[in-house]
């Protein structure tokens, strides 16, 4: 009828079931997590597949150039070994890059659960936008709210009720008890049919310390919890500030870093002019290749 105890570990084992839950849950949120990046992660390879294969084209053909102008005493050897060294390294990163992307494919496919040869395309506009908006003053709902909060909150919760539990072993418990007894169909004897009903009262008294050590390790195992919870919401606090931060400078980083590609692509464009009409050198265009390539990349990034 009232057994404290009882009623608790009655709490504790749904609670530990809502525990489970929120686990699945967080693990769940994980996956979708390494998708997206990993799916951003061949977003971006595709970007940058398209610089360095437009780097390799323009290298190959300012080795065929190049090979052109030392024939006619143009251009020295080493300027036709600069071309053509050139135009090996855009084809080796172009390699590079296909197989990084047929890595990613792969990885992403085991995730979600499919073939490779199924990934539909990834695009730039298939991705989520940055968040604009300024940070709330007070993050507390929206950070309690992830799965890891909510699966440290009900562990809290539930080391709580445990150690409630185990100090409710020291207090009496009552219930009711009853019966009924039937002595057979024998109605020649002195023993009739009977009900009985009582109250069931029982009071610890002494178990060698058991429960003392018991609600002091549940104690230590919830206090433990309390520290675990308020240590991970500051710590998701620092994080959501620190990637603020981080997302204010790269959208300044992002306009300077387009604004370099297009001037580096501006004198690449310059340079090769100047060598088809032979006022200017190989090397300028290899170099001007090379800072194209850098900011492009960059720009990725």
């Amino acid at each position: 009828m009232f057994d404290l105890r009882r009623s608790k570990e009655i709490e504790a084992a749904d609670l530990a079931l809502r525990a489970a839950e929120a686990v699945e849950a967080q693990r769940r949120e994980s996956i979708a997590s390494d998708v997206l990046e990993l799916y951003a992660d061949m977003v971006r390879i595709d970007e940058k597949l398209r610089v360095v294969r437009d780097v390799a084209d323009r290298a190959a053909a300012l080795r065929r150039v190049a090979s052109s102008l030392a024939d006619a005493g143009s251009a020295l050897d080493v300027d036709r070994e600069d071309a053509s060294i050139a135009a090996e390294r855009a084809a080796l990163a172009v390699d590079d890059l296909v197989r990084q992307r047929t890595m990613t494919g792969e990885e992403l496919s085991t995730l979600i659960g499919g073939r490779p040869d199924d990934l539909p395309e990834p695009l730039v506009a298939s991705l989520p936008d940055p968040v604009e908006k300024e940070p709330p003053e007070s993050w507390d709902e929206v950070l309690e709210g992830s799965p890891e909060m909510r699966a440290l909150d009900i562990r809290r919760r539930l080391e709580r009720v445990r150690a409630e539990a185990a100090r409710a072993g020291r207090l009496p418990t009552v219930g009711l008890r009853g019966g009924y007894s039937h002595y057979g169909t024998n109605r020649y004897d002195d023993f009739p049919d009977e009900w009985h009903i009582g109250v069931d009262l029982r009071v610890p008294l002494f178990d060698g310390g058991r429960t003392r050590h018991a609600a002091a390790a549940a104690r230590n195992s919830e206090q433990i919890a309390e520290i675990e919870y308020e240590q991970a919401l500051v710590r998701k606090h620092r994080r959501v500030s620190e990637l603020y931060f981080r997302l204010g400078a790269t959208e300044r980083s992002e306009q300077l870093a387009v604004r370099s590609e297009r001037n580096a692509l501006r004198r690449l464009e310059l340079a090769e002019m100047r060598l088809r009409a032979k006022r200017g050198a190989v090397v300028e265009v290899v170099s001007a290749l090379d800072h194209y390539r850098a900011a492009a990349l960059a720009a990725v990034d």
